[in-house]
């Protein structure tokens, strides 16, 4: 339903560059993440990327999705206007399992299966 309301309300142009910007984003994070997690030791053979990789990864990813590389100004209009819309969702659903449904709203990572 909220996916009809963009395409409804959002000029597509506008819509399709802002998806293009947060994956670019995401895969920004992701290369940092890579290189974050390497010093991680594990028990396990595991794959290796060479560090040159990811530090690339992050270098193209980042500037593909500042304004240097020439993006549309719509495109971080529409983006905010999404970020705002998810923090706002995530409050409405965190106080509901909290205040309403009586839910524990802590993640505990003991408990996480590997």
């Amino acid at each position: 339903m909220f996916a009809f309301g963009l395409i409804w309300f959002a000029d597509l142009t506008a819509l399709g560059g802002t998806t293009s910007l947060l994956m670019l984003c995401v895969f920004t994070v992701v290369n940092v993440a890579v290189l974050v997690l390497r010093r991680d030791p594990v028990e396990h053979r595991h794959f290796r990327a060479p560090t040159v990789v990811p530090v690339l990864g992050t270098i193209a990813c980042a500037y593909l999705a500042g304004p240097l590389s020439g993006r549309a100004t719509a495109d971080y209009r529409v983006a905010g206007i999404l970020l705002v819309i998810g923090v706002v969702l995530w409050i409405l659903t965190f106080l509901t399992n909290r205040y309403v449904l009586r839910q524990e709203t802590t993640l505990d990572p003991t408990g996480l299966k590997h």
